[in-house]
């Protein structure tokens, strides 16, 4: 995964996600978007699913969008109050647990990691997320907030359980990928790391709200690469390499991150996969 700062009009490409039920292994989405959506950037493009970036007369797809410095992102749910209360802090394990630790790792990532409620005409759902800045901007997996995109309401819960209203500023179906904002400028971002530098055996931890339990860590290792993947839905859909892992991940981790132990982003828990009769395996 590569990470390119917003100053210089560009993006990071975080794992863009997958979403299959069924297979008999779990998968994070990686996906190497970058070039493409810096052309978009520097056409000026908002977050939206196609758009002419090359200036040809052709419409291409912008994988995952992009999120822009300047405040041009259009919104599609609920407007936010203005939240109340303070930043989550760092639990006790950020100091009294050994640096690079899981459980130092854990208490210094959980206030970058939110639980996102869905309530909308065809149903409620929860899934998780993760702070991308310090401008608001949360990524998620886009079955998460789907079906708010044509109204409903979107809700923010922090890990010190304050809670801020959200609307979509932009989702790739395709990818499965998508990003909400808040009205908050306090929030901790999470560092992104690279997921080309993953190899197999890589000690790995999710965080998020698996079956609604909030602020849940699970740990595991990468398990296989360049599992291929068929994201989106049945009118948009692309193939794409995952990550399998096996850290325990159940409904409700979607949209969660998967941290390397750096504690840096390497993926977007996205989906689940149960053999009938065993135990459930881990994806991001």
């Amino acid at each position: 995964m590569e990470q390119r700062s917003l100053a210089d009009r560009s993006v990071s490409v975080v794992g863009l996600g997958a979403w299959q039920l069924g297979a008999d292994w779990g998968e994070v989405a990686e996906a190497d978007a970058v070039a493409v959506v810096d052309a978009a950037v520097d056409a000026g493009v908002t977050f939206i699913d196609t758009a002419d970036v090359y200036g040809d007369g052709r419409s291409e797809r912008i994988i995952g969008g992009w999120l822009a410095a300047h405040g041009q992102l259009g919104s599609t749910s609920t407007t936010p109050t203005k939240s109340a209360g303070p930043a989550p802090t760092a639990g006790a394990g950020a100091t009294t647990r050994p640096e690079g630790s899981i459980a130092n790792i854990a208490a210094t990532a959980m206030p970058s990691v939110v639980t996102i409620k869905v309530e909308a005409a065809d149903g409620s759902g929860t899934g998780s997320g993760w702070v991308y800045d310090d401008k608001g901007h949360i990524v998620t997996n886009n079955h998460v907030v789907a079906s708010a995109a044509s109204g409903g309401k979107i809700t923010v819960v922090l890990s010190n359980g304050k809670q801020a209203a959200a609307t979509i500023v932009g989702r790739d179906p395709a990818y499965d990928i998508a990003v909400v904002k808040v009205d908050r400028t306090d929030l901790k971002a999470l560092p992104i790391g690279d997921s080309k530098d993953v190899v197999v055996g890589d000690e790995v931890i999710a965080v998020g709200a698996p079956l609604g339990l909030e602020s849940t860590v699970t740990s595991g290792i990468v398990s296989a690469l360049d599992r291929p993947v068929a994201a989106g839905d049945a009118q948009d859909t692309s193939f794409i390499n995952a990550i399998q892992t096996d850290a325990a991940i159940n409904p409700g981790n979607s949209g969660g991150p998967l941290l390397n132990m750096s504690r840096e982003v390497i993926g977007v828990n996205s989906a689940i996969a149960t053999a009938p009769g065993t135990g459930t395996t881990g994806t991001a």
